[in-house]
């Protein structure tokens, strides 16, 4: 996310529209990455800070335990005033530019919060445009959460900050609990105080009729979350030891298959072996039945049928007999 500009409307000390160029300047080819803001006290320095961070975040600019009057009356006290502290307007608005890439997609932002009065009632609203266009990738009830999460409330601090605030940053004092801070909100691990402080919020406006059940019902969830904690922890715990054991069914495995693949070249070598046998058995086998085959066409079968070759010489004997008496009584 790069800002590129912002835009003040009757805020702060800011009368009707400002408009200031965040984009770094180039002197002689070099472009030089600081944005610079000076001015004595009051001139609207940490303002534009300030209308920054209520761009993005609204409400939550002030803090988690802010509520919702004290938000309103917050905004209303910054209406821009003429010398003699009369509101000349009603309304104010804070837009930024800024660019940003999403799912490798670069676009141009223009997201504004303005504030009004209506009939002495405080209004509110939000509008986000992408590349000229209302965004409509996201619901318009989820704009907030869309700004919100482009630079987590959180981690503001380390981002927009005047140079009197350089000091306690730098300081080994509050230097620790300011990183602290930022890393909640970056990773959202604030979650759980923001709950409260929403829970307080509404407890306050609800009154103290169910205050006792509702916090009871706050203390079973928070001893919940604290168990459902303990088994996350258990669970990390259970994944690093069933990681542990596919690491060594895995090796066991890999030294399986290379035994296997040592041992696989003696049976390829009798395979072979037993494949160059078979097809020398397959010809023997056919030279065998060609010289039965040779043998059955001459008189092997006379010779293996000694007894019936016998008595069919005698038969033959026996009939040319008989022929040579037929032709002999013929000639007669």
């Amino acid at each position: 996310m790069i800002l590129t500009r912002l835009s003040i409307t009757n805020f702060g000390v800011y009368r009707e529209l400002n408009e200031f160029d965040l984009r770094p300047k180039t002197i002689d080819g070099e472009t030089i990455p600081v944005v610079l803001f000076g001015g004595k006290n009051g001139a609207g320095k940490t303002t534009i800070l300030d209308a920054i961070r209520l761009c993005l975040y609204g409400q939550l600019a002030l803090g988690n335990r802010v509520r919702q009057s004290d938000y309103e009356a917050y905004i209303q006290r910054d209406f821009h005033k003429d010398r003699s502290g009369i509101p000349v307007a009603n309304k104010a608005r804070v837009s930024i530019r800024f660019e940003h890439t999403h799912v490798g997609k670069h676009s141009v932002y223009d997201a504004t919060r303005a504030w009004w009065l209506d009939n002495d009632t405080f209004q509110e609203e939000v509008t986000i445009y992408k590349d000229g266009g209302l965004l409509e990738e996201t619901a318009s009830d989820h704009w907030n959460d869309f700004l919100r999460d482009l630079i987590p409330p959180g981690v503001a601090n380390l981002f927009f900050f005047d140079g009197e605030q350089i000091q306690s940053l730098a300081s080994d004092e509050t230097e620790a609990d300011s990183l602290q801070i930022a890393v909640k909100g970056l990773l959202n691990l604030d979650l759980v105080d923001r709950l409260k402080a929403d829970l307080s919020l509404y407890l306050k406006g609800k009154g103290n009729k169910d205050r006792s059940d509702l916090e009871k019902q706050a203390h079973e969830l928070e001893s919940s979350f604290q168990e459902l904690e303990v088994q996350r922890l258990n669970l990390v715990q259970d994944r690093a030891g069933l990681n542990a054991q596919y690491d060594g069914i895995s090796n066991r495995l890999e030294e399986s298959r290379q035994v296997l693949l040592s041992e696989g070249a003696v049976f390829v070598q009798q395979r072979t072996k037993n494949e160059q046998r078979l097809e020398k058995v397959k010809e023997e086998i056919i030279e065998a039945n060609q010289a039965v085959h040779d043998l059955a066409g001459g008189l092997l079968p006379f010779a293996a049928t000694p007894a019936w070759s016998q008595k069919l010489k005698q038969r033959l004997v026996s009939e040319a007999k008989i022929e040579e008496d037929r032709i002999s009584l013929s000639v007669q």
